[in-house]
């Protein structure tokens, strides 16, 4: 069964990465780097204003690696707040809810 941390959707733990979690590996690394976003915002004032206003240009501006589909969805957010910012992030990067490894084995 999937359990939710923070943001992190399927946080994979020391030693609890098997072969066939290779997929989840390279999420891990996205959320990661999310997370790391979302963190800087809350702690960086300036940041989280830029964040707000121009998502996209804001984390490039401090070298944030991003594959071409995270750099769509920065750039399609829109919000107000924080909150609101991280709400929709997690929205759109929320994984497929069907997940055939908890098919209750």
């Amino acid at each position: 069964m999937r359990e939710q941390r923070g943001l992190a959707v399927w946080p994979l733990l020391p030693g609890e990465a098997t072969s066939s979690t290779h997929w989840k590996d390279v999420e891990e690394m996205s959320w990661r780097i999310i997370n790391t976003i979302l963190g800087l915002a809350t702690v960086d004032e300036e940041f989280c204003r830029a964040l707000l206003a121009n998502p996209l240009a804001a984390v490039q501006a401090r070298q944030f690696t991003l594959t071409p589909e995270e750099q769509a969805v920065f750039q399609s957010i829109s919000a107000t707040t924080l909150a609101e910012f991280s709400q929709q992030l997690v929205a759109r990067f929320q994984p497929d809810t069907h997940d055939p490894s908890s098919s209750g084995e």
